[in-house]
């Protein structure tokens, strides 16, 4: 039998140093018979999309990304479309996607899920011409990321006292969405576009999203009262904000466009990675166009 080719695309840079130990894992526990593998590093910002690229163009059977959310994303902009699957090793902070589709987050047992799991295709997304296929969205949770990329200290933390210090000041604004026929007006604190339920960490920020449905969750949260923040809170960490319907709407759509009210430039974020100030995104989805290694049917 034909050994298939596998690169694993390691960042350095992700996580707490995890990623030190992925080498002598993949060497003890990936199957020998099955697979040859090589191993990549990151160097800057964009590099695990070239490498990927360059993957597919060598018929290589499978990328693995070993990072988080942003390595993930670099590597799925270069094999969405393609007949190269994904593999995840998650060794950032987040791990939105890894989260959703039960990806082990030991590193022995995610290295053998590559050796006895199927591959499934799951949907992406496209925002501006970017793929990503877990979550993305404009409002606070952007400003938010813009304000977590300066800091020194990654993990939930330092993330959490960045939205506690910013959340009384931020304004909530007016956002108009067209798309699937249908004109939305809504006034929101934040809008996510979610394919998969995660933000990261392991919080639900659209707890019934689903990678296989071909529509994108658009959830609109709107901005509520002190006295109602502790009943949010508990309802989001628990994995239930969606049916918080006095602050929460939820709209299934397969493409829009969305811009604000006033027209105003918009905090937007791809993954909880800040991607600049945009006039307007346009959302649509990919309907099954990643191939993915995976423990089970999600």
């Amino acid at each position: 039998m034909k050994k298939k080719k596998v690169l694993f695309i390691i960042n350095p840079k992700s996580g707490t140093g995890r990623y030190r130990k992925v080498p002598s894992r993949i060497e003890a526990f990936l199957d020998k018979e099955s697979f040859d593998y090589e191993l990549c590093y990151t160097r800057y910002g964009g590099h695990a999309t070239e490498l990927a690229r360059k993957a597919v163009e060598d018929h290589t059977d499978m990328v693995v990304s070993v990072g988080g959310d942003g390595t993930l994303n670099e590597v799925i902009r270069a094999l969405a479309g393609t007949q190269t699957a994904l593999g995840i090793l998650p060794t950032g902070s987040g791990n939105g996607l890894a989260h959703h589709l039960h990806i082990p987050f030991k590193i022995k047992k995610a290295v053998r899920l590559l050796n006895e799991g199927c591959i499934e295709n799951i949907d992406t997304v496209s925002l501006n011409g970017q793929v990503y296929a877990s979550i993305a969205g404009v409002g606070f949770d952007a400003f938010v990321a813009e304000k977590y990329r300066h800091t020194a200290h990654r993990g939930f933390f330092p993330y959490l006292r960045l939205v506690i210090s910013n959340y009384f000041r931020y304004q909530p604004r007016t956002y108009v969405m067209e798309g699937d026929g249908e004109t939305h007006t809504v006034k929101a604190l934040l809008i996510s576009f979610a394919n998969s339920s995660q933000w990261g960490y392991d919080v639900k920020i659209s707890p019934k999203a689903s990678v296989q449905d071909g529509v994108v969750d658009v959830m609109a949260v709107r901005k509520p009262p002190l006295y109602a923040l502790p009943r949010i809170v508990l309802f989001l960490l628990s994995g239930n904000l969606d049916r918080i319907t006095k602050y929460v709407k939820i709209y299934k759509i397969q493409q829009f466009k969305l811009k604000a009210a006033e027209g105003a430039e918009l905090y937007t974020h791809l993954d909880g990675d800040f991607m600049g100030m945009q006039r307007e995104v346009e959302v649509k989805v990919l309907p099954m166009s990643l191939r993915i290694a995976l423990k089970r049917t999600i």
